[in-house]
C-alpha cells in the first residue's frame, strides 16, 4: 500500500440520485468514460470489470465494489492490466466517489488512492479532470 493519492471534486447541475446512477451504471459508464464495457451484478463486494481505451491502447480493470449507498456514496477496489504491476492485493488501487447534495446540484469528491508511482499520479491527475469533466458534461446534457 502506498500513500499515493488524487483527491478531486465537481459540482454538478443534478440531484445525487442522477450522478450517483451515472456512476454505477454500465450502459452509463461508457458514455462517458473511455471505455466500451463494464460488467458487474451491481452489489457490494461483486465483481467489476471495465475494459476500453487509453492513449491508443486496450487496457481491463479488474475490481471488487467495496461500497454502494445509493446516493450518497460509491467505491470499489481494482487492479488494471495498464498499471505496470502484478495483480496482488497490496496493487490494488481504490476510488471512491462521496456525493453531497449542494446549492441545485451535487458536489461530488473523488479519492483515488493506492496509487503505484509519481508517475501514475501525475498522469492521472490530469485525467480526472477530463474523466469528472466528462462525467458533469454527459449529466448536464441528459433530458430531465
Amino acid at each position: 500500500m502506498t500513500d499515493l493519492r488524487i483527491e478531486k471534486d465537481i459540482w454538478i447541475k443534478a440531484d445525487p440520485t442522477a450522478v450517483f446512477d451515472a456512476l454505477t451504471s454500465s450502459e452509463q459508464m461508457v458514455k462517458y468514460f473511455p471505455l466500451d464495457k463494464v460488467t458487474s451484478s451491481w452489489r457490494v463486494d461483486s465483481q467489476l470489470t471495465m475494459q476500453g481505451m487509453a492513449d491508443g491502447r486496450r487496457f481491463t480493470d479488474y475490481g471488487w465494489i467495496r461500497a454502494l449507498d445509493r446516493p450518497t456514496v460509491f467505491a470499489y477496489t481494482y487492479w488494471g492490466d495498464s498499471h505496470g504491476t502484478e495483480n496482488h492485493p497490496e496493487h490494488h488501487v481504490s476510488i471512491s466517489y462521496h456525493l453531497f447534495p449542494e446549492a441545485g446540484g451535487t458536489r461530488v469528491d473523488m479519492v483515488h488512492s493506492n496509487l503505484p508511482s509519481q508517475d501514475y499520479r501525475a498522469v492521472m491527475n490530469d485525467a480526472w479532470d477530463h474523466l469528472l469533466g466528462g462525467l458533469k458534461a454527459y449529466i448536464e446534457s441528459a433530458p430531465t
